[in-house]
């Protein structure tokens, strides 16, 4: 799959903190599939860390309902670093400092470039650290820091990698070195509590969805016959209910049914330019399902059915 996906000359980048649960599989790997392997970890304040996610939820509750508070988010932290410095190959890391990175991005990036195989021009390398570094994004300020054991452990973690700075390299011998001094943190993962409260959460969260999705499901059902013989009054009641739905649950992204039903109605009430705004929200979810070309055509034959005047013979 990755020589597949990644043809060519090279090089490319996997970024994706997740990927720090399965570094044992990615080292073995990348390796046998034919590439040379370079790891960049930047390395941020779990305090921070945190408060983003905490922030996270807060913007967008439906869509990370597990973990919302900082303690779990610090457990996950430095699990999932555990996990990398455990699982180095090599001596092929560089650890990055993300506030440096923040507040010196040019700097910090034409560091990099060497090391993960490029090079860029001076040029370049300032373009791109103007227009693609925004210290503006930076919102998780943090105040106070959370008391709890495992922020305790998380904040110890980034003490022994030793003083912020600039880019530098990390052995194979130096991450051993750091993972042995967390002595605090063997015996908070042996029970990993915050782990088994997001477990929780996450089941929890899972069975609302599910009834949110069964409810809707029976919902659509109801409506199906409405579109064709409900009078205005009924589809406009059906219609101000479903945008109910719609606004306060992702099914717009999760349930096409559910969309395609709306839609519909939208037309049958004559309401084509909404129904237009509808198909709209939909396109980046659904756009490539049949069905939804088949709406569009269904809402441009309306239109000319709404543009062309009758005629008695």
């Amino acid at each position: 799959m990755l020589r597949d996906t990644f043809a060519g000359p090279g090089p490319f980048v996997l970024k994706d903190p997740r990927l720090t649960t399965l570094a044992p599989f990615w080292e073995r790997v990348v390796p046998a599939a034919g590439f040379y392997l370079r790891r960049i970890v930047i390395l941020r304040d779990p305090a921070e860390v945190a408060e983003s996610q905490v922030q996270r939820v807060a913007r967008r509750p439906q869509e990370f309902p597990v973990i919302a508070a900082a303690e779990p988010m610090a457990a996950l932290w430095v699990v999932s670093m555990h996990e990398v410095l455990s699982a180095l190959g090599d001596d092929n890391t560089m650890v990055v400092s993300h506030a440096d990175l923040l507040r010196n991005p040019a700097q910090v990036l034409a560091a990099i470039a060497p090391f993960a195989g490029l090079s860029p021009s001076v040029e370049t390398v300032a373009a791109f650290a103007l227009d693609g570094v925004k210290p503006s994004l930076y919102r998780a300020h943090v105040s106070e820091v959370s008391k709890g054991p495992w922020m305790a452990a998380a904040q110890a973690f980034v003490a022994d990698f030793g003083p912020a700075c600039g880019p530098r390299s990390l052995t194979r011998s130096e991450a051993r070195a750091i993972i042995d001094k967390q002595t605090g943190l063997v015996p908070l993962m042996s029970g990993l509590s915050a782990a088994r409260d997001s477990i929780f959460r996450m089941r929890e969260s899972q069975a609302l969805h599910q009834q949110t999705v069964t409810d809707i499901t029976h919902y659509v059902w109801i409506l199906a016959p409405l579109i064709a013989h409900a009078p205005s009054a009924q589809l406009s009641s059906a219609i101000k209910k479903a945008r109910e739905l719609a606004e306060e649950t992702p099914l717009e992204r999760s349930s096409f049914a559910f969309g395609h039903s709306l839609t519909r109605l939208y037309i049958s009430a004559g309401l084509l330019d909404e129904a237009a705004n509808w198909l709209d929200r939909l396109r980046p979810h659904f756009g490539h399902v049949p069905a939804y070309s088949a709406l569009e055509h269904t809402l441009a034959e309306a239109r000319k059915a709404q543009d062309t005047p009758f005629s008695a013979s």
